[in-house]
């Protein structure tokens, strides 16, 4: 039991000093945050309408990709072509 006991209280220990050192370290990382004037810094600005994200890049060219493999498949002939032609 005893060393049940100081097995605990080492962890407590151990938590107590580690919540310590977070809070000491907190308004150093809040001055980072905010520029030192606390208050938050400006969010990021939204890209221009201009502006195409990857992920609508890649999107967009794989949409293409579909529409010519379709064609591709129904332009064919044979029994093949006929099924997929006839399952649209």
């Amino acid at each position: 039991m005893g060393v049940r006991y100081a097995t605990a209280l080492e962890a407590t220990t151990r938590f107590c000093d580690l919540y310590r050192e977070a809070a000491e370290s907190a308004p150093a990382a809040l001055a980072e945050a905010t520029g030192g004037d606390g208050m938050p810094r400006p969010p990021v600005p939204e890209p221009a309408e201009g502006d195409v994200s990857p992920l609508r890049t890649f999107t967009e060219a794989l949409g293409r990709s579909r529409e010519a493999n379709r064609r591709r498949q129904g332009a064919g002939s044979g029994k093949c072509a006929a099924q997929v032609r006839s399952h649209r």
